[in-house]
């Protein structure tokens, strides 16, 4: 799908603190500071010191401070000050910083259109391709691993994970979907989560790569941001399809037709696991997911001999099961009691989409006390 001209003016990056106020990073009106979803106040180039009112990413140290990267360039905010960093952190002229993070030991890592950088014991190295870094981009990421690695993402040349003493690269020739990435997040068990440009969602369980496409259930097959909840769901803001989340089983989706403001999500933070925060062009969407049962109504159900319209026509008619056995190559049996063993995981929040579920009859016969299962096919239709 084409890129909407005016995509990086929306919420390009959300962070709560511990105060619990909701940051926001905006791509034309600098940094945002918001409480109980009413902005308080406004950090730009007017009222502060920041030198552009492009600010792309947050990040919080472990003192409270906020750090963000705006224009290029490193901030940190304190106190009710913005100061920038640049000069303090000594980094080197010309370098275009994008993203910034802080692993257990207070290391500051950034990633830059010249390479990795880091900033320890206050001397800054740049890490570059002689180190055995891909490719720099201008569009890069930095994230830290559950082991302490860097990860180095980049929008053309895939990423690269730093041990601290070597590079390990990724890129399609070993098995990446696709090299340009715009977002990278980390779960629990220290899986990677990647948005990709044109190839929809992969996992890197640090062996090999999981890829999650369109008929997997993914909205859109560019993924824009990456976010992972505290119970580990897995959240995707997409570029026209609204957002993904997977609960580790299935994927599930809410749009536009669900009141999301903006079906372009660029960015996604979150609290407790209950409540959801979208960043898009037109705003912030505060979303509440309901936990609630939806209405079934089986329309057929399909066996291996006959079809039925109800699950009382099937009990009524006594019918005849088609059993496959090793021992008998046919058996016939008659149902007196079908029980169904099943459960809607999840269904769409739509009101009126059809879907089939292919499950698993349990069925006890009459004879021998015989107990087998066979697989049925049910056409459902939810309503909201």
């Amino acid at each position: 799908m084409p890129i909407p001209p005016n995509w990086t003016t929306g919420i390009l990056d959300l962070k709560f603190d511990k105060d619990g106020f909701l940051w926001a990073a905006s791509g034309v009106n600098g940094l945002l500071k918001i409480k109980n979803e009413r902005i308080e106040r406004v950090f730009n180039t007017k009222n502060s010191g920041l030198e552009s009112n492009y600010v792309n990413q947050l990040e919080f140290s472990d003192d409270g401070a906020i750090w963000l990267s705006s224009g290029g360039s490193i901030y940190k905010y304190n106190n009710g000050e913005i100061k920038i960093m640049d000069s303090e952190l000594k980094i080197p002229a010309y370098t275009s910083v994008q993203d910034i993070a802080f692993d257990n030991e207070g290391t500051i890592w950034l990633a830059t259109n010249r390479g990795l950088g880091r900033f320890k014991n206050g001397v800054f190295k740049l890490f570059n391709e002689a180190d055995g870094l891909v490719r720099a981009d201008g569009n890069c990421d930095v994230n830290v691993g559950k082991n302490e690695e860097i990860i180095y993402s980049t929008y053309g040349y895939g990423f690269s994970i730093f041990n601290g003493n070597e590079f390990m690269n990724f890129d399609e020739s070993n098995g990446l979907g696709d090299n340009r990435i715009w977002d990278l997040a980390v779960d629990s068990k220290n899986n990677y989560w990647l948005a990709l440009d044109g190839k929809g969602v992969e996992m890197f369980d640090g062996k090999e790569f999981h890829s999650y496409q369109i008929k997997d259930g993914i909205t859109a097959g560019e993924t824009f941001t990456a976010h992972v909840d505290d119970f580990d769901n897995v959240w995707i803001g997409t570029f026209g399809g609204g957002v993904c989340y997977f609960d580790g089983e299935i994927w599930n989706s809410v749009d536009t037709r669900d009141g999301l403001l903006d079906d372009l999500v660029g960015s996604i933070c979150s609290i407790d696991g209950n409540k959801y925060w979208f960043g898009s062009e037109n705003g912030i969407t505060a979303y509440i997911p309901k936990q609630q049962t939806p209405s079934v109504f089986l329309e057929k159900i399909e066996t291996a001999s006959e079809s039925f319209s109800s699950i009382e026509e099937l009990l009524l008619k006594k019918a005849k099961i088609v059993k496959q056995s090793a021992n008998n190559p046919l058996i016939l049996i008659d149902a007196f009691v079908m029980l169904l063993d099943f459960s809607i995981i999840s269904v769409p929040p739509h009101q009126g989409r059809k879907f089939s579920y292919s499950s698993t009859l349990s069925t006890k016969a009459n004879i021998s006390s015989l107990e087998y299962k066979t697989s049925a096919l049910f056409l459902m239709e939810t309503m909201k």
